[in-house]
C-alpha cells in the first residue's frame, strides 16, 4: 500500500456508479478531490507513531491510528460524505465512525492470552479511538459502563465496518502483529508506572488516565493534521523540527548577549555567577529540579541558559516556558527574544496576542501553532498548561503530547492554586518518569510540594548548596519585611504620613478591590505633596499600562509617589519604590510585593516592607486569600515568638517552609483533589472513579481495568472561575473609535475586519462576574453592540483613576489569564 502524506483523486462525474473512486470508502472530501479512508488511516498512523516514538510508544500510536477511523468503511459513511461535500442538509455526527475500532480492539485482544496485559492495552487504544472526537467517561454518573454502550450501541455496522476495513486497509494478521508490538511497548509503560507509583493504587489509576491522554493527545493531532494537509492541499507552514544543532545556536546568541552586559557591581557579577551554575546544572538528567535564584537574581536569562543547555545535551524536541500573569509573559517574552536572536522560533500563547494580518497567512498560522504548540520554545500561561493537562476540550487535549521530551520552566509556581495540587504534582511526575520531559520549579518562595498527599517527585539535587543560598542572599537581600501591626483603613493616613516623612515613595498593595478603591479615595487629598496613583483589575489593560508608565517616569524624575494597588502590580511589573506596605495576605504574596522595593539596590540599605493586617476585612468570598492570609498571621505569631528559629527573616526558606506547612495542612481532607460540589474529586473520577463505579450494575465492568470518568472530569475542571464576560471601556479615543467601528457598516458585513477590531478591544477590556454584569443591566450601565454579542460600558460608569465605578459588597479575585 502507499504510505505517501497525501493523496488526490479527481474525477469528471459525480455519479457514484460511472466512477471508480468514488466508489472507495471515503474519509474526507473537498469538491471533486477524494481521501480514502485508508489513505488518511496510514498518514494518520505515521503521524501518531512519531508523536509518541521517543517515549517508547511509537507503535502504540500507529495501530490507533491506523483503526481509529475503521468506522468509516460503509456504504452509509460514504453517501453522508458525499452529501455533506454537495452541500445537502445532514445530520451531523448521524452516522456514528468513532465505536468501529474499540468494538474490533475489545473482541479480539481484550481478555485473552497475548499478554497479562493484552486486556489494559486494548482498553487503552481502543478508549483513544473512541474519543478522537470528544472525551468518553469509562463509567459515568449513573453508574454506566462506556464500554457496553459502545459495544451494544450498533454491532451490525461495526461489523461490516470492520469486515470493509480488513479488506481494503489492514488484515487481522496484520494486525495482530501491530497489537502485540504495542501491547511490549505498553507493558514496559506499566512497569515504569508501578515504580513510579509508591503511595496507592488510586495514583497507579491515576497515571494510567494521563497514560491515555497521552495515547489520545497523538491521536487528535495526527487526525487533525492530515486532515488540514488535506484539505490545503499542501503542509500549512514550515515546521522547525529542533536539534542539537539548532539549541547549539540559540545557546551561543544567548551567551553572546550576556557577554554584552557590563558586569561592574556586586549584583551583576552575583547574576553572572548564578547564570554560569544554571548551565553547569543543566547536566543533570531529565528530572524535576528546583530553581530557587534569590528575588532579583537573573532568574528569566539564567533560566533560559539551562533550558537551552540541557535541550542541547539530551536532545529535547521543545522549551516551554510558564508564567501565571500575561504581565509576566509579556515581560519575559521581549527578554527571551532579545536573547536567542530569532522571533521565529518562539510561539507566545496566550489570550492577550493580536496578530495584525491583512491577508490572514499569519492569523492562520499563529491559530494553528497555538493548537499544536509546534514551535521549539513556547511561552504560555499557567492556565494554559493545566488546561492542556486536564480540561476535555480536544484543543486542549490535542497539545498534550506536544510537552513529550521538552524542558517546562513554570516561572512562580507558587501560584498553582491548592486545590489543583494533587493533579498537578501526580501531572508533573507523569511528564519527567513517562514523557522524558524536564521540569524547572521557579521560585523565591518554593512551596513543599514533596510532603502533601500526593507528592511532587522533585530531584534532591539542589541547585544552590546551603552555603552558597546563603552568600547570594546576602547579596541580593534589599528588603525587610517586618509585622505593623493591625490597622482600619481610616487609620492608614496616619501610616502613610509617617513612612513619607523619611520616602519620596511608597507602595501599598490592598487584597480586594473596593479596600484599594477606597484607600485611594482617603489618600488622594490635592494638599498632599505627593502624586497619587491606583491600580486594579477593574481599569482595562491600556490603561494600567499607562498608569505604570506614568509611575515609572514620576519615579525616574524623583517625584514623591504613593500608589495604592491590588494584586496586580505583583508579579512582572519592573518597578521599585522605596517602601511597600502590604496587607497581610500569603507570604509568598508579601514575598512578591517585596520585590516591587528597592528593586534595583538603589539604597545600600534594606528597605522595609511592611505587614499590615486590615481590622475588619470581609474575606469571605475570597477563600484562598483567607486560607493564605491565617497561615501568615500563624507564622508572625511564631516569629515573634523566636526569630532565631527563621533565621531572624520572615521571607527566609525556614519561614517560607513553616508558612506552606501551616497553609496545607489547614485545608479539608482531599482539598488539593480538586473538589466538585455535586461531583466528589476531580481526582477521584480520574483514577479509581469508585463513587460512579459503585453504581454500576453492569456485572461486564468487573472486566476492564479503565474506569475513570474523563469526560465528566474534563467538563467540570477550570483553573480559576471563568464564569465573565468581556465589557469594552470607552476609556481612550483609540477605544471610542473601536466601539464606533464595530457598529459601522464594514464591521457588520465583513467578519475579517470585525475579528481584528475585537482583538484590538481586548486592550480596552475588563473582565466582569455575573453578578456585576446583572447589576449594570438593571442600571443601564452597559449596552450592546456587534449583533448583539458584545458589551459596552456606559462612558460614565468608568473613572479615570479607578476605572469601572460600579458598586456592590461581594468580591472577586479577577484574575488576568
Amino acid at each position: 500500500m502507499n504510505g505517501s502524506s497525501i493523496y488526490d483523486i479527481t474525477h469528471q462525474s459525480k455519479e457514484i456508479e460511472s466512477n471508480e473512486a468514488l466508489a472507495q470508502f471515503i474519509a474526507h472530501m473537498d469538491g471533486e478531490r477524494i481521501q480514502t479512508c485508508e489513505q488518511h488511516c496510514i498518514n494518520v498512523a505515521e503521524y501518531a507513531k512519531s508523536c509518541l516514538e521517543k517515549i517508547g510508544l511509537g507503535e502504540t500510536g500507529y495501530i490507533a491510528g491506523i483503526l481509529h477511523d475503521c468506522g468509516k468503511f460503509t456504504d452509509e459513511f460514504r453517501q453522508y460524505i458525499i452529501a455533506a461535500n454537495d452541500n445537502k442538509k445532514v445530520n451531523k455526527g448521524s452516522v456514528i465512525h468513532s465505536f468501529a475500532g474499540l468494538y474490533y480492539l475489545l473482541n479480539k485482544f481484550h481478555n485473552n492470552e497475548i499478554s497479562d496485559f493484552s486486556s489494559l492495552s486494548a482498553e487503552l487504544i481502543a478508549i483513544a479511538i473512541a474519543s478522537h472526537h470528544g472525551s468518553i467517561d469509562c463509567v459515568d454518573k449513573n453508574g454506566t459502563s462506556g464500554f457496553t454502550h459502545r459495544m451494544t450501541k450498533q454491532p451490525l455496522y461495526e461489523q461490516r465496518a470492520i469486515n470493509n476495513y480488513i479488506q481494503k486497509c489492514k488484515c487481522d494478521k496484520e494486525l495482530e502483529s501491530l497489537f502485540k508490538s504495542a501491547d511490549a511497548e505498553i507493558r514496559k509503560l506499566l512497569n515504569k508506572l508501578l515504580v513510579l507509583n509508591a503511595q496507592s493504587e488510586d495514583e497507579l489509576f491515576f497515571y494510567l488516565g494521563l497514560s491515555e491522554r497521552l495515547i489520545l493527545s497523538a491521536l487528535i493531532d495526527a487526525d487533525r493534521r492530515d486532515t488540514a494537509e488535506f484539505m490545503c492541499k499542501d503542509r500549512l507552514f514550515r515546521i522547525y523540527n529542533a536539534d542539537e544543532k539548532m539549541w547549539a545556536e540559540l545557546l551561543d546568541s544567548e551567551e553572546k548577549y550576556l557577554a554584552s552586559f557590563d558586569y561592574d557591581t556586586e549584583i551583576k557579577v552575583a547574576r553572572k555567577e548564578l547564570s554560569d551554575k544554571c548551565k553547569a546544572f543543566a547536566e543533570n538528567a531529565t528530572g524535576i529540579y528546583r530553581l530557587n535564584l534569590p528575588t532579583g537574581g537573573g532568574k528569566t536569562l539564567s533560566g533560559l541558559r539551562f533550558a537551552l543547555s540541557h535541550a542541547k545535551q539530551y536532545n529535547k524536541s521543545r522549551i516551554f516556558y510558564i508564567a501565571p500573569l500575561i504581565s509576566i509573559l509579556d515581560q519575559n517574552a521581549d527578554v527571551i527574544r532579545k536573547a536567542i536572536n530569532n522571533n521565529e522560533l518562539v510561539l507566545e500563547h496566550h489570550s492577550n496576542i493580536i496578530i495584525d494580518d491583512e491577508n490572514g497567512e499569519e492569523y492562520n498560522k499563529y491559530s494553528l501553532l497555538s493548537e499544536t504548540w509546534n514551535s521549539p520554545i513556547v511561552i504560555t500561561t499557567l492556565v494554559q498548561l493545566l488546561n492542556t493537562l486536564f480540561s476535555s476540550k480536544t484543543s486542549c487535549i490535542r497539545r498534550f503530547q506536544a510537552l513529550c521530551n521538552s524542558v517546562i520552566i513554570i516561572d512562580e509556581v507558587q501560584t498553582v492554586p491548592t486545590r489543583l495540587l494533587s493533579l498537578f504534582n501526580l501531572a508533573m511526575n507523569f511528564l519527567a518518569e513517562i514523557c522524558n520531559a524536564t521540569v524547572l520549579l521557579c521560585s523565591a518562595t518554593q512551596p513543599c510540594l514533596h510532603s502533601v498527599n500526593h507528592s511532587m517527585k522533585i530531584s534532591s539535587k539542589a541547585f544552590l548548596k546551603d552555603d552558597e543560598a546563603e552568600k547570594y542572599n546576602k547579596i541580593f537581600k534589599r528588603t525587610n519585611i517586618v509585622y505593623k501591626g493591625d490597622y482600619s483603613i481610616d487609620e492608614f493616613p496616619d501610616i502613610v504620613s509617617e513612612i513619607m516623612q523619611n520616602k519620596n515613595s511608597l507602595l501599598i498593595v490592598a487584597n480586594k478591590r473596593s479596600e484599594s478603591e477606597s484607600l485611594f479615595k482617603l489618600l488622594n487629598d490635592k494638599g498632599n505633596d505627593y502624586k497619587c496613583f491606583h491600580l486594579s483589575a477593574s481599569m482595562c489593560v491600556a490603561h494600567r499600562k499607562k498608569v505604570l508608565q506614568d509611575i515609572t517616569s514620576a519615579l525616574a524624575n524623583k517625584e514623591r509617589v504613593l500608589c495604592i494597588s491590588t494584586q496586580v502590580i505583583e508579579a512582572g511589573v519592573d518597578i521599585s519604590f522605596e517602601s511597600v506596605i502590604r496587607i497581610s495576605a500569603g507570604i509568598d504574596s508579601i514575598v512578591q510585593a517585596a520585590g516591587r522595593c528597592n528593586r534595583n539596590g538603589e539604597s545600600v540599605y534594606a528597605a522595609d516592607v511592611f505587614i499590615v493586617r486590615c481590622n475588619g476585612e470581609d474575606l469571605r468570598h475570597l477563600p484562598e486569600i483567607a486560607d493564605a492570609k491565617a497561615a501568615t498571621n500563624e507564622l508572625i505569631e511564631e516569629f515573634n515568638k523566636n526569630c532565631s528559629k527563621f533565621d531572624n527573616d520572615l521571607a527566609s526558606q525556614k519561614a517560607v517552609d513553616y508558612y506552606y506547612n501551616r497553609l496545607y495542612k489547614g485545608k479539608p481532607e482531599n482539598y488539593q483533589d480538586f473538589a466538585v460540589k455535586g461531583y466528589g474529586t476531580l481526582y477521584e473520577l480520574l483514577s479509581s472513579n469508585s463513587t460512579y463505579v459503585s453504581k454500576c450494575e453492569d456485572s461486564s465492568i468487573e472486566n476492564y481495568s479503565m474506569r475513570q470518568a474523563f469526560k465528566t472530569a474534563g467538563s467540570l475542571f477550570e483553573v480559576f472561575d471563568s464564569n465573565t464576560s468581556a465589557v469594552i471601556v470607552p476609556w481612550s479615543d483609540d477605544a471610542k473609535k473601536i466601539i464606533s467601528e464595530l457598529c459601522s457598516e464594514k464591521a457588520l458585513h465583513d467578519i475579517a475586519y470585525a475579528n481584528q477590531l475585537l482583538k484590538k478591544a481586548k486592550e480596552y477590556s475588563i473582565s466582569l462576574f455575573s453578578y456585576q454584569l446583572d447589576k449594570l443591566k438593571r442600571e443601564d450601565g452597559i449596552y450592546l453592540i456587534y449583533f448583539d454579542s458584545v458589551y459596552v460600558l456606559q462612558e460614565d460608569w468608568y473613572d479615570k483613576n479607578i476605572g469601572l465605578t460600579e458598586g456592590g459588597s461581594k468580591e472577586c479575585n479577577i484574575q488576568i489569564l
